[in-house]
């Protein structure tokens, strides 16, 4: 164990004192330990006044930085980032005006099961679409550990996209810090290297009611019917978590938390989660064939069984050009 001691700009009797269990720890890892609010460390006692200069979250104590561990108290100085402080008290402002009243939950209903029926064009089926549908009894094996940031590997696992090797590889990885939407970007990119994928995040903190209703039945709507697809909600408090967004075979739309195993079927009970989770926006994984120039979206489409349907698989190819494409990482292009 190290102990990280960091200076206060305005008097010693201020200076806190970090214990970390690497001996190289990470300025992030000093700041976890002091359990600070918007609290972050600078080369010198002027900075941290000014705030201005900060170390990165990412760098090394004594490797990167060059600092020895009984200096940290004259070259570690702590100051409150004032700045990101007055963004979130802005932001908490704002979400104070969300309220998604009783009665959206009917009109979102109607709307969607209205639009959900017509045939929806390539331009907009989005995400990365796995054909299954949501049902209230699921019987499915959860591999969530307590207490443990596991939601989008759960996610992954509920859906079928990956198998208890690359769930245990994730959990490693992220268990403690859980996923950002780079760490999913990159995971899906690695397995299949053909599409690009992206994080797209819907608002709706500064929205009316009526842009609320649209911004839902669009994003529900451009799932094909009985396809599922990997999202999640950005809470008031700042938290995020992965669920399982979907549009069952009746046009309705449905939500699996798979992280706590339960489902939510039913255009009604779908936007009860989003009131009691006090959604501060959406988001979802993207997809679209990196070498598509066209503005048609084409996403990856997945059957049951994980098999590309909109691209061939490696025997059927051998009459092909080389325009075409599998989708998986291990195989290769004709």
């Amino acid at each position: 164990m190290s102990i990280i001691h960091v200076s206060n700009p305005y008097g010693p009797k201020l200076n806190k004192h970090a214990y970390t269990k690497t001996h190289d720890p990470k300025i992030k890892e000093v700041l976890k330990s002091l359990k600070t609010p918007y609290l972050r460390i600078y080369p010198t006692r002027l900075d941290a006044i000014r705030n201005t200069n900060p170390f990165p979250f990412n760098r090394k104590i004594k490797e990167d930085l060059k600092i020895k561990l009984g200096d940290t108290r004259k070259k570690l100085w702590y100051g409150i980032d004032t700045k990101k402080r007055l963004q979130d008290s802005q932001k908490r402002l704002q979400l104070s005006r969300l309220n998604i009243p009783d009665d959206l939950t009917e009109k979102i209903g109607k709307e969607f099961t209205k639009k959900a029926g017509k045939k929806l064009t390539r331009k907009k089926i989005g995400g990365l679409q796995k054909k299954k549908t949501i049902m209230s009894n699921d019987s499915w094996e959860n591999p969530h550990i307590d207490k443990k940031m596991d939601c989008c590997p759960c996610v992954f696992y509920y859906l079928g996209l990956i198998n208890d090797d690359d769930y245990v590889q994730l959990y490693d990885k992220y268990s403690e810090t859980g996923m950002y939407p780079v760490d999913i970007e990159n995971f899906f990119k690695s397995k299949y290297p053909h599409f690009d994928f992206n994080m797209l995040t819907a608002k709706l903190y500064d929205k009316s009611n009526k842009e609320i209703k649209k911004i839902i039945v669009n994003l529900f709507k451009s799932i094909k019917k009985g396809n599922s697809i990997i999202g999640g909600i950005h809470r008031k408090d700042g938290t995020r978590h992965c669920i399982v967004f979907s549009r069952t075979l009746d046009n309705q739309m449905a939500l699996h938390d798979s992280q706590m195993n339960t489902a939510y079927v039913n255009n009604q009970n779908a936007i009860e989660y989003f009131k009691k989770n006090k959604v501060y926006s959406l988001f979802y994984l993207h997809s679209n064939y990196h070498k598509n120039i066209t503005e048609k979206n084409d996403p990856l489409m997945l059957n049951s069984n994980n098999t590309p349907l909109n691209f061939y698989t490696a025997e059927d190819t051998s009459n092909l050009s080389d325009d075409y494409h599998t989708a998986t990482m291990d195989s290769k292009k004709t």
